[in-house]
């Protein structure tokens, strides 16, 4: 793949960026680069004044570009495309705009005051998958945004992937996702709904993922949590519900609540199946979360 000229900006509404601060992006000091299959770049760092819970907008004007894109699906994000390089475009059309974003891993940043990081990891209830569009409506999302005082100096990343399993991707980008990121001192995982509804997996399967996730974290000395999982007999599709699934999630349930940190469980956990479960039918009652910090 080749990029021939990449920059960001403040964006200032969905499809229309600050011209007065784009700033360009290099390689090695030069403005293109051609990305070999399969491997990962990074830019030569830059000095941008960064507003905390900014929304930015990076926009790159390609080349050659490979008929399998690496790209996040489902993101809820909108991108925008139009032909020749109309990087410094102040509006970007609407005509042509697709829910995916493409090629872009991260962005990472460093701060004048020394931050913890928190990585959020999971399927679509972390990624943030919603009726609506180009919204910043996850959890990761709402708890970056706290004002709390005894959070302050944590950084968040959302590594989670819309329809997601545990047991399946989950497990293989683990290390790339998690562990590899600079300064992560905490993981909150929320996980394995997908493998239960989809893939049709035993308790036991979810909780040796579990394990090893808990394993590899403690190796590095990091703190692991968890989040139960949510109710779903009332999901749109309610053909993908059944009694068998539903022991599975309450024995999975289970054992986050119950399996203590010295005997492999996870340090800590957040009870959402307990707040989002509807106590007169044990059915959800709302997918919206809320945080309590």
């Amino acid at each position: 793949m080749e990029i021939k000229r990449i920059c960001i900006a403040d964006l200032i509404s969905k499809s229309q960026i600050d011209t007065k601060t784009i700033k360009y992006l290099r390689f090695n000091g030069k403005n293109s680069i051609i990305i070999p299959k399969g491997e990962e770049i990074y830019s030569d760092t830059i000095i941008y004044p960064l507003k905390p819970i900014s929304d930015i907008a990076i926009s790159i004007y390609f080349g050659s570009v490979p008929k399998n894109k690496s790209g996040h699906n489902y993101s809820r994000t909108f991108s925008y495309i139009e032909e020749g390089n109309k990087i410094i475009n102040k509006i970007f059309s609407e005509k042509y705009k697709i829910s995916n974003w493409f090629f872009i891993e991260a962005l990472e940043l460093t701060s004048e005051n020394p931050k913890k990081t928190v990585v959020f990891f999971g399927d679509s209830i972390t990624d943030g998958m919603s009726e609506t569009y180009d919204t910043r409506n996850n959890y990761p999302d709402i708890f970056s945004a706290n004002e709390n005082m005894k959070t302050s100096d944590i950084a968040v990343i959302n590594k989670g992937i819309c329809g997601d399993k545990l047991t399946n991707i989950g497990i293989k980008r683990y290390a790339h996702d998690v562990l590899n990121i600079r300064d992560v001192k905490y993981i909150v995982v929320l996980y394995g709904v997908n493998d239960i509804i989809f893939l049709n997996i035993s308790s036991s399967q979810i909780i040796s993922a579990y394990q090893s996730l808990i394993k590899l974290a403690h190796e590095k000395k990091l703190y692991i949590y968890s989040g139960t999982i949510l109710p779903f007999s009332e999901i749109k599709y309610k053909y993908l519900w059944n009694k068998k699934k539903e022991k599975v999630r309450n024995e999975v349930n289970e054992w986050i609540r119950r399996t203590k940190p010295i005997k492999g469980g996870f340090d800590a956990f957040f009870d959402f199946d307990k707040e989002m479960k509807d106590q007169k039918n044990k059915t959800i009652k709302d997918l919206s979360l809320f945080l309590k910090v």
